[in-house]
């Protein structure tokens, strides 16, 4: 290398340490003034450097992206931690802030100022519509998709909207690995005749019913031929067992199947799902399987997908239900437990994390068994409306609180052993925040 050379390669490295340590010192100082930290610093590095998408990818070994309408939270923790048990250092935006400019920040503010020695993993759950500009920045070795509904109407459009932006991206980034749940045959038609390696993971046929829930499909006909598809066996909304039995295209056989059965007390049903995802997805990058048991066995639930908390004799169970389909497999696993003496909270607001369209509620299944729990309430914004959906489903409610302040003083007072509160993202976040103590974990 000659002298210019190395003045050039000093100069371009020291430029991007400087940059690596405002975006650090930025965020630090928006945390400490409770300002968040996790969006706008990465939204200015952006600004500042034309040439980050190329330098940003450069310190990590791999970058994995995680993405669907429900459950990327919880797999990309999941998968973050086998990968540790794998031996990865791994960098992740651990704060749910899934746009480009969020994950920007996490990596600017996780990265190390000096690299050295092996390379960080990246994963990195992404906003189902932000996929197509994560994706070209970030040009992952893989990506695991793990379901697609129907959600916030008013942001994303409808489900074929989304399905159009990955398809078209996914086409510029040919040696992208692609690891779907080949029981949404929504994913299936739309990685078809894609390029790219795909590895499909299916819904365990113990978890198939015979009788379909009453979410609504975003896929019933077959896009091939236009026959309606038929199903063996159902799991939630167009999930399940399909079939075309004209053009005879069916659910894929799962690239890989676990060598044995997992427990999975800990994790509702449509959480083993996605793990089953993540075990796939380790199998495609060569990564040894006893990597998933131990993350397995070290598995905690992350914010609003089960996590339970102890408080004053009382046992709070958080569920997230932010559209039809998650709040219709949040609600049948709450029911699953029979419990004496518990409460059944349902909150929901519409500001801008929720969408501002709660129609949405009405496509959901809201089915509880006569007298299962001793009382049900609500609170949020909108939580007369969610009232009005439950009172329509034949389920009466005990009050309807104005604010979360006056629900936990309520809760405060009383007597029950369980406390299960399934609720939309900002309202679940303020409720929890009186809870716990925080809003996040």
């Amino acid at each position: 290398m000659t002298g210019s050379e190395e003045l050039t390669f000093f100069w371009i490295n020291s430029n991007k340490m400087l940059l690596n340590l405002f975006v650090k010192t930025l965020s630090k100082a928006a945390r400490f003034l409770g300002r968040g930290g996790e969006t706008w610093p990465g939204e200015i590095a952006l600004k500042l450097d034309s040439g980050l998408s190329s330098s940003l990818k450069a310190r990590f070994s791999r970058v994995i992206l995680v993405t669907g309408t429900n459950g990327k939270t919880s797999t990309a923790k999941f998968l973050s931690e086998a990968l540790v048990q794998a031996g990865e250092t791994v960098i992740t935006n651990r704060t749910g802030a899934n746009l480009l400019n969020g994950l920007v920040s996490s990596a600017l503010c996780r990265l190390p100022l000096l690299s050295k020695g092996k390379k960080p993993v990246g994963v990195f759950e992404v906003d189902e519509y932000a996929l197509s500009e994560v994706a070209q920045f970030f040009l992952p070795e893989a990506i695991l998709f793990l379901n697609v509904f129907r959600d916030q109407l008013d942001r994303y459009g409808e489900v074929n909207n989304i399905l159009q932006r990955w398809k078209k991206t996914l086409k510029l980034l040919g040696k992208t690995k692609l690891i779907y749940l080949g029981s949404d045959p929504a994913l299936f038609y739309a990685f078809r005749q894609l390029q790219n390696p795909k590895f499909p993971f299916v819904i365990p046929k113990e978890l198939l019913s015979q009788s379909p829930q009453s979410v609504y499909g975003d896929l019933v006909y077959c896009p091939v031929c236009g026959a309606k598809l038929h199903y063996s066996g159902y799991y939630l909304g167009h999930l399940g067992a399909w079939e075309c039995q004209k053009c005879e295209i069916k659910v894929p056989k799962p690239a890989w199947q676990l060598k044995r059965k997992p427990r999975f007390e800990a994790l509702p049903e449509y959480g083993q799902i996605n793990l089953l995802g993540v075990n796939t997805l380790l199998h495609s990058l060569n990564y040894s399987e006893a990597s998933f048991w131990a993350a397995l066995n070290k598995w905690q639930p992350a914010f609003g997908r089960g996590e339970i908390y102890q408080q004053n004799g009382k046992e709070y169970h958080f569920y997230l239900g932010k559209n039809p389909a998650s709040w219709t497999a949040a609600l049948n696993e709450i029911t699953k437990t029979k419990v004496n003496n518990q409460i059944l909270v349902l909150g929901l607001n519409n500001r801008v994390p929720d969408g501002h369209d709660v129609s949405w509620i009405y496509d959901a299944v809201c089915q509880i068994a006569p007298k299962q729990f001793f009382k049900v309430v609500f609170f949020g914004d909108r939580g007369f409306d969610l009232a009005v959906r439950f009172k329509l489903a034949n389920i009466e409610h005990n009050k309807v609180f104005p604010s979360p302040k006056a629900l936990k003083q309520y809760l405060d007072g009383q007597g029950c052993k369980k406390v299960s509160i399934l609720a939309n993202y900002s309202s679940l976040l303020e409720i929890r925040q009186l809870i716990v103590g925080k809003a996040l974990i």
